[in-house]
């Protein structure tokens, strides 16, 4: 449950339960850094064990390869985390400029007749793919599905409505989610497939030049692929493919 993964990751931060020497020795050993925009983790404050201190401020970072204001807020976490283990400025910066982001997670794997597409096979669960969908600029065509994991999908489907130009949902939770974004807009564009090949064509069909098609699935992979790799890469055989038909 949700209540269960606060628990483990507050053990991150608490090593509890530790006798109290060791913690106290941990306190005089740890650095620990809580991004103040995520109100749940800010909250976390009086369980740390250790030093706190706030990550850099966002205008105090590089241009980053990797889109999204979340990922510049990683990035400040991890420049406060580098500087406190007395990594120097100018490293940091060199090093996240340079950074591009890891497989599956919001890459851009190709710009194929005008439109970027992006590949977020990670994103399996509601919350990261509303994430992508604000990361994305401009408009964009929405893949999402596979198997549902029990999370309710209200929330998806209003920022699905909101900021994508349409959506094709696709494996074990195709129609749930296309009720689901239906639910919030009748009208808005979306059609339920049974895999991930026949909703990227849906999308590609419908796309133009200077729009985005984005695999964000919000969903578990196991209905119709081994993890999430073979999905991500599933889609960039997709890209690939229109890309060799429009050359």
């Amino acid at each position: 449950s949700y209540h269960d993964y606060v628990r483990a990751k507050q053990r991150l931060i608490g090593v509890d339960p530790l006798p109290q020497p060791l913690r106290e020795r941990a306190a005089s050993a740890r650095v620990v850094v809580l991004n103040p925009f995520d109100a749940e983790v800010a909250s976390w404050v009086d369980l740390a064990v250790g030093r706190v201190i706030a990550n850099r401020p966002l205008e105090d970072l590089p241009a980053l390869e990797v889109p999204g204001h979340h990922n510049r807020q990683n990035a400040a976490c991890a420049a406060a985390a580098a500087e406190a283990v007395g990594v120097q400025r100018e490293c940091i910066v060199s090093a996240l400029a340079g950074f591009r982001g890891l497989r599956h997670r919001l890459e851009l794997v190709d710009c194929c007749a005008g439109r970027r597409c992006y590949d977020d096979s990670k994103s399996t669960s509601p919350g990261a793919t509303i994430a992508a969908l604000g990361a994305i600029e401009g408009p964009v065509w929405l893949l999402a599905g596979g198997h549902s994991k029990g999370t309710d999908f209200g929330e998806l489907a209003s920022a699905v409505v909101a900021r994508a130009r349409g959506a094709a949902t696709f494996g074990a939770a195709s129609r749930m989610l296309q009720a689901r974004i239906r639910s919030r807009s009748p009208s808005f564009d979306v059609m339920a497939c049974d895999d991930m090949t026949r909703a990227f064509d849906w999308c590609w069909r419908r796309s133009r030049p200077g729009e985005s098609i984005l695999l964000s699935p919000a969903c578990a992979s196991y209905d119709q692929f081994l993890d999430y790799r073979e999905r991500g890469k599933a889609f960039g055989a997709l890209v690939e493919r229109r890309r060799r038909s429009t050359t």
